[in-house]
């Protein structure tokens, strides 16, 4: 989510930094440390926290995902958040929610910040291996990450920039562009299915959902 306001001529450049958004993760950590020394019987109220802020701008504000990711996060993310780490890339950012109105799965949003690298995303039903093999003009790193299990059919919805351009208004889910409608209805969204064993395929400047509906986690039940 981006914030309106900036006039920073090099805020595209920015909002694709993975060090320049994590900066913001020391603010919260300092107040949560003086919460902690002062106040340790409070709570915090943090307000419009999903956001860079400064970083909203006409190029960027409206571009290809915004809207379109934001309807994916309200349709297949539940409210319990799972922890969940890698390591592989700082352009890279992975999360974990339990799936939403569902007995059991994950949903787990991808983000590739970088323009060029490409990552493969193999999904194990070793216990204890989450296996992340980032390939870039055919190099490999292999390493391992978090426990995954999968054995069913897992939802894929792919979001990309219509002619690979990152400016653009038009997304693409699942390779197809999404138009708006003439009616009032909200444009319904469809996954592709794909088997769990095989890699996600995480394109340059993509967002991911995957839904895997077998996975155990012990906070979803």
């Amino acid at each position: 989510m981006m914030h309106n306001g900036s006039d920073d001529p090099n805020l595209i450049s920015k909002i694709q930094d993975p060090f320049y958004l994590n900066q913001i993760a020391q603010t919260y950590k300092d107040m949560s440390n003086t919460m902690d020394k002062f106040e340790p019987w409070s709570r915090a109220w943090v307000s419009e926290a999903s956001g860079a802020f400064d970083s909203g701008h006409k190029d960027v504000s409206l571009t290809f995902a915004d809207g379109f990711c934001a309807l994916l996060w309200h349709k297949l993310m539940g409210s319990t958040i799972l922890s969940v780490t890698q390591e592989v890339d700082s352009n890279l950012h992975v999360y974990a929610h339990c799936a939403k109105k569902k007995a059991t799965g994950i949903s787990l949003p991808f983000i590739n910040l970088s323009k060029k690298k490409t990552f493969n995303v193999t999904l194990s039903n070793d216990e204890n291996l989450y296996t992340m093999r980032h390939n870039q003009e055919s190099k490999g790193v292999t390493r391992s990450g978090f426990e995954f299990r999968g054995y069913k059919k897992e939802e894929e919805y792919h979001l990309t920039p219509h002619d690979k351009n990152i400016l653009s208004d038009i997304v693409l889910l699942n390779g197809v562009p999404l138009v708006p409608i003439d009616s009032l209805d909200i444009l319904r969204i469809y996954p592709k299915l794909a088997d769990a064993s095989a890699p996600i395929l995480i394109a340059p400047h993509s967002i991911i959902y995957v839904i895997v509906k077998d996975f155990h986690a012990s906070g979803c039940a």
